[in-house]
């Protein structure tokens, strides 16, 4: 189940939805450990009365797949691809201040300009 999890969530994308299915995937483990190594039924009695330890540990490798791919879908959806808004920002940054250069230009020549004209104004 590992390496399918690990394949199934490769990107950028899918890597919280990687932590989260490889957690699913140890905790899998330990309650299947602790299932085949207790004497007896580890589980209370009016959990799953009608069903045996090999059931439950059936019943765990079955729903598996179906919380791994919930797991990816989940978190390729909450993603947020902080590349792309801090490129957004710097491109947006990069125009900001090449409109106050042209702003800034502007008054210079405007400034050379009153100067020109010998404009004091005092």
């Amino acid at each position: 189940w590992g390496i399918m999890a690990y394949v199934l969530t490769l990107g950028k994308r899918s890597g919280l939805g990687r932590q989260w299915t490889f957690t699913g995937l140890i905790v899998m483990l330990v309650i299947e450990i602790t299932i085949m190594t207790s004497q007896g039924n580890p589980f209370p009695s009016w959990f799953m009365p009608q069903n045996t330890e090999y059931e439950i540990i059936w019943l765990l490798h079955t729903l598996f797949p179906a919380f791994m791919n919930g797991c990816r879908s989940i978190g390729g959806f909450l993603f947020v691809d902080l590349e792309a808004q801090t490129r957004q920002l710097l491109l947006a940054l990069q125009e900001q201040n090449k409109d106050i250069l042209l702003v800034l230009r502007d008054v210079q020549i405007g400034v050379q300009n009153i100067q020109a004209n010998g404009g004091g104004g005092g």
